[in-house]
This record gives C-alpha cells, structure tokens and sequence, in this order.
C-alpha cells in the first residue's frame, strides 16, 4: 500500500531544518558536521513529539494511539522427544535434537529430569546443553522435560498496555493478568506444574549484548505454558530514529506539520539561540490540534458496563437462547445517545 503523497519524510525534514539555519538547500553539499547537527536535531524534535508534555491546562500527558500496537506471541510446547544423559551437568540428547529457540536464548529454557527442574545454562550443540547445577547426573536413556521459561518481546517493547488474551481459544474465560515478577516466582515454588497460563510478568534482561543493542525484555508466564498458545497484547512501543531507509515517521500524514514545526524550534534552540519564540508556538497549537484529533479518531464510542473483572464477565451479554453477543447501552432519558 503506498504512502500518502502528503506524509513527511526524512529528506523534507533535512531541507526544511536547513533553510530554517542557513544551510546550503541540497544536503548533499553538507559538512560531516552539519549533518550530523540536522540529524541530532530529528532525533530529539521526535522525541518531544512521541513523548509530549501535557497540554496546556491538563495534567497528564497524551499517550498516542499509534504508539500502543498489537501483536502476538506465540507459546513453546513442552519438549519431551528422545531420552537424555546427565554427567556433571552437561545434558546430551538423544534420538532428537533440541529446538532452535533454546539455540537463541539457551537460558529461558529448564529440564525436568529425574522429578527435579533445573535451569538451562548453555547451548553448545544440537544435543547438549549444560544446566546451571553441574553438580546434576542421570543415567543414559532418562526420560525428560524441556519447557520455556520465558520469551524475548520485541526490540521496540517499552511496555505492556494492557491484558493478555487468547487469540482463538474460547475455553479461556478471563485474560492473562499481570503479576510482578517476584509472584510469579512464588507461585512456581507452590505450583510448578505445565498448562495453560493465567498470569504474565515482564522483566528486562540481565545484560545488554552488544555496543548496538540497547535495553531489552522478556516475558514470563504462570504456569509454564505446555503447548502452543497464540496470545494477543498491546505494548507500548519505543520508536525508531527515521533515516533515508526508515524516511516515514510514525503517526501518519496528520502528525506531519507537528513533526515539521518540533524540528524547526529545536534547530532555532540549538543553532540560532532560540530567538523566534513564534516557532514554540506553533509547535504547541499544532501539537494540541493532533492531540485532540488522535483522541475523537481512536477514543472508543463506549468502555462497556463497569463490571468487576473477577466475575469472568465481559462488555456483552448473550442474548437468551442464541450464541450472538449484544452491546450493552446506555439510556438518557429512554434514548440511545447518537441513535
């Protein structure tokens, strides 16, 4: 699907900011330095955008519809092919070889061998790991469990918004709810049997890996899932600076003259000493018009009853005798608002 013919991009942003400083109109013919500056400068005017201050007269800042998507995440089943021998904590695997996530993030993996659950330390081969206690052994042809503990979320993952939900399983009657990490644990030590989950917790990863990685997340769930489960959340979503391979900002066409006008007041701050105020505001009267244009677009006609969750009720009620779902509305004075 092609882009708007009116979106911004990153080459417009380029020339605007450098007509606004003073620069030559074709970036080409910039310094190493001035470019550097213009793109400092797009980094930090979208930062002020995706991250606004609260509108005038409100206390609270506005959280933008196209910075809460949804995606899903896919559950591992428990793993039991082939047989294992244990010596000083090296597992190998035979019949089978273990599966490629345990490849990737050898830790969020445990095995249950022998009645007992131990961590998953390292992955050397496609047969052999070796646990955290090298102190474990187990003779040859040992029947074992391989289950996940955890699960990398996206790069961009800054947090969750909301509840888990199954995708497509209907025996579920309420969302997976969030715990803290620490309930989580507690509730394995009492509890540490396989099934479906019913409780989510979100935890940052120990280390950062590399010099261009920053930081990253994980997720857990009670109990350890034992099959595939597809579950669906809205997280919070951390952007990426825009270049000429990613040009397109988020927030679409209508977010383009915000962007535009954060860009020329951080140039006018950081490179002529903020001496046209003018520009500051515009960048709020066209900031307060997007805000108030994402909120009619995406702000729901109705929240639903004001139900207790814990009922296992949900915003519908089925109509007597059939499967369909209906609306529950609100009356004024024995009419629908807006019917």
């Amino acid at each position: 699907m092609a882009e708007s013919s009116l979106s911004i991009q990153y080459g417009d942003l380029r020339r605007e900011i450098g007509m606004e400083v003073g620069y030559d109109r074709d970036p080409s013919n910039w310094t190493s330095q001035q470019v550097d500056d213009v793109d400092y400068i797009i980094r930090q005017a979208l930062r002020s955008v995706y991250h606004p201050p609260p509108l005038p007269g409100e206390a609270i800042a506005h959280e933008w519809s196209f910075m809460r998507p949804t995606t899903t995440i896919t559950t591992t089943a428990t793993v039991t092919t082939g047989t294992v021998t244990v010596a000083s904590g090296v597992v190998t695997l035979a019949a089978s070889t273990w599966p490629s996530w345990l490849a990737a993030d050898a830790t969020s993996g445990e095995i249950v061998v022998g009645g007992s659950t131990y961590q998953v330390a390292s992955y050397q081969t496609s047969t052999q790991v070796t646990l955290a206690d090298t102190g474990v052994t187990a003779t040859a042809g040992s029947s074992y469990t391989l289950r996940r503990r955890w699960y990398l979320l996206p790069d961009d993952f800054s947090g969750i918004n909301g509840p888990i939900t199954y995708e497509s399983d209907y025996s579920i009657g309420t969302a997976i709810e969030e715990r803290s990490e620490a309930d989580i644990r507690v509730a394995r030590q009492n509890d540490n049997t396989a099934t479906k989950p019913f409780y989510f917790a979100v935890t940052p990863k120990a280390d950062v890996e590399s010099t261009n990685e920053g930081q990253r997340w994980r997720i857990t769930f009670h109990p350890i899932a034992d099959a595939a489960y597809v579950l669906r959340y809205r997280y919070n979503r951390a952007p990426e600076q825009v270049n000429a391979v990613n040009p397109y900002p988020l927030g679409g066409e209508s977010l383009g003259e915000v962007i535009l006008s954060s860009c020329l007041w951080e140039a006018n701050k950081r490179l002529d000493d903020g001496n046209k105020p003018g520009l500051k505001q515009e960048f709020v009267e066209r900031l307060v018009a997007a805000v108030h244009h994402d909120r009619r677009q995406f702000t729901p006609d109705s929240l639903g009853p004001n139900l207790d969750p814990n009922t296992r009720q949900d915003n519908y009620e089925t109509s007597p005798g059939t499967s369909g779902r209906n609306f529950y509305y609100v009356k004024v004075n024995g009419v629908i608002p807006g019917l």
